[in-house]
């Protein structure tokens, strides 16, 4: 008994020490809401959340946890479509309080987006204590676009007359992640199995980022807006640029069968899951267009 104790807590320290972690940083308004959506494929392995690692007993295991995929008696096809709409808040305007200088409270808006594909297929071939297979997954896919108003976004307290604002934005990004790879596991003794997933990520990713001047068009509270025309850019951000790396998802699987036996559970499996994360890198270009110092240039403008 202290034997299969000793067991299940080295278990439980791989399964805790198996994780990975991702960095970002960016000062992009475009980018200030972007929602990464890491769902587990499947309907099951999804509502199961993590607790699908130790089970894993489908197609779907060889994302999750390729493992499990040993489980299979017979070869298995799993496809999955996929509906998700994106909501970013996004910072709209303020305009100064009627008879006032100064900029009023921001006021913010959502912005909707949605997404529909066929983002995992999984194709399972079990062969004796081996299982093979191929699959595709859409590790990300994510859509975002917003317009401010067509006044500049003062911060509130200051006077637009302050110079302290920024320029009317109108900004979207489109990115893919999308993996290749193939599952190749085996159970060496009854209860116990281990795989390793080597796959091939490719990242796809278009994003803009464009600053309009104002216009000399009127309103009551603001003269200076902008008809976001091409000529009215200040200046603009663009990425347009694909990369690919290998990464590799490997796991573990044991099957408690004494604990079974002993407290007459069902079924009692652990499992662990290591996985690699890619790295992506991108190119971003910036244009500049001619700024305007003080008021009375912009005036000169208009």
């Amino acid at each position: 008994m202290i034997k299969h104790i000793k067991g299940v807590f080295i278990a439980v320290i791989i399964v805790i020490c198996f994780h990975s972690s991702g960095l970002a940083l960016t000062n992009e308004e475009v980018f200030s809401q972007f929602q990464f959506n890491f769902i587990t494929p499947g309907a099951r392995a999804t509502g199961l959340g993590g607790a699908f690692i130790g089970l894993a007993d489908d197609a779907t295991a060889v994302e999750s946890n390729p493992a499990g995929l040993t489980q299979l008696y017979d070869a298995e096809v799993s496809i999955e479509y996929k509906y998700i709409t994106y909501t970013a808040e996004q910072i709209y305007e303020n305009f100064p309080p009627p008879g006032s200088d100064y900029a009023g409270d921001i006021t913010k808006r959502k912005f909707d987006d949605s997404v529909q594909s066929i983002p995992f297929v999984s194709v399972a071939f079990p062969y004796k204590r081996f299982v093979f297979s191929l699959y595709r997954q859409e590790l990300v896919n994510y859509k975002s676009s917003y317009r401010t108003s067509q006044a500049p976004i003062a911060i509130p307290g200051y006077s637009y007359f302050d110079g302290a604002w920024f320029y009317p934005i109108d900004a979207s990004t489109d990115l893919t992640v999308t993996n290749y790879g193939i599952g190749i596991g085996v159970q060496p003794i009854e209860g116990f199995s281990v795989a390793v997933s080597p796959r091939w990520s490719e990242m796809e990713m278009q994003s803009r980022s464009e600053r309009y001047r104002a216009s000399s068009d009127f309103t009551d509270y603001f003269p200076y807006i902008t008809d976001f025309s091409e000529d009215q850019i200040v200046n603009q951000t663009e990425i347009n640029d694909n990369d690919g790396e290998f990464s590799v998802n490997a796991g573990l699987m044991w099957r408690l069968k004494w604990l079974e036996e002993k407290f007459h559970i069902p079924r009692a499996s652990i499992g662990g899951v290591y996985r690699s994360g890619p790295k992506f890198k991108v190119t971003e270009f910036f244009s500049r267009a001619f700024i305007p110092d003080t008021w009375s240039e912009l005036s000169d403008l208009t």
